[in-house]
């Protein structure tokens, strides 16, 4: 039975040398930083992909973006500080429901050499904490639950889920409700459980219920969106 809950990660950035190394040291780095600090945070091991878009290329921009769609977390490498790039990946991020992280490119390369690495980390892991706790509306983040046994109380049909935050279960006539503490693991719920065996007579069917969660897990599904108009440089 699939229990993983770390979170997808992928690169976009503009370099074509160490980006691949970066990405997994800087994932290693806030695991360790994270488990010092008491943030639960996990991240797969290595990126569901590395792209390499040219900053000026909007169209493949927005391709890089929507390419990879059960990616949760986006390590954006940024040509510099106020590259329009940076304008380009709030607005897609935030439209397509994915948490986001700029880093300039000399601070990738170096690794952040001229930074304090602990507070950088910690930033980092706050960033992601808030994006996650934004989005903590618990309707939104409820899934429908059936084929498990008649047999289960709520503690039973949570256990299923143990690995989430599950913030409550109930049943109705004939369906249960789990809602967990945020859309991203309500997505993955979903992507894991849904037509999972669960016994030799029990398959589960998982389904988003609100129309927001649906619209999310439809992106995971491979489902595209139309494009954003592009942002202007100054």
């Amino acid at each position: 039975m699939p229990r993983s809950t770390s979170m997808k990660w992928a690169m976009v950035c503009s370099i074509d040398d160490h980006s691949l190394e970066f990405g997994i040291w800087l994932c290693e780095a806030l695991t360790v930083e994270g488990f010092k600090s008491g943030f639960t945070h996990q991240f797969d091991h290595k990126p569901e992909t590395v792209l390499h878009v040219e900053p000026s290329n909007y169209d493949a921009f927005v391709a890089a973006y929507e390419e990879h769609p059960g990616v949760m977390l986006i390590f954006q490498i940024l040509p510099s500080q106020n590259s329009v790039v940076y304008e380009w990946m709030k607005q897609l991020s935030g439209h397509i429901g994915k948490i986001r992280q700029g880093i300039v490119l000399e601070n990738a390369l170096s690794k952040f050499a001229n930074h304090d690495l602990h507070e950088v980390l910690t930033n980092i892991l706050h960033w992601i904490s808030r994006s996650i706790a934004i989005d903590r509306e618990w309707p939104t983040a409820s899934i429908r639950i059936t084929g498990f046994p008649t047999t289960f109380n709520q503690y039973q049909l949570a256990a299923i889920f143990h690995n989430f935050n599950v913030v409550s279960v109930h049943f109705e006539d004939d369906f249960g409700v789990v809602c967990f503490a945020n859309k991203f693991h309500a997505v993955q719920a979903v992507e894991l459980f849904n037509n999972l065996q669960l016994d030799s007579e029990h398959i589960l069917k998982v389904t988003a219920i609100s129309e927001q969660l649906k619209g999310q897990v439809a992106l995971t599904s491979g489902v595209t969106i139309e494009p954003l108009q592009s942002v202007a440089s100054n």
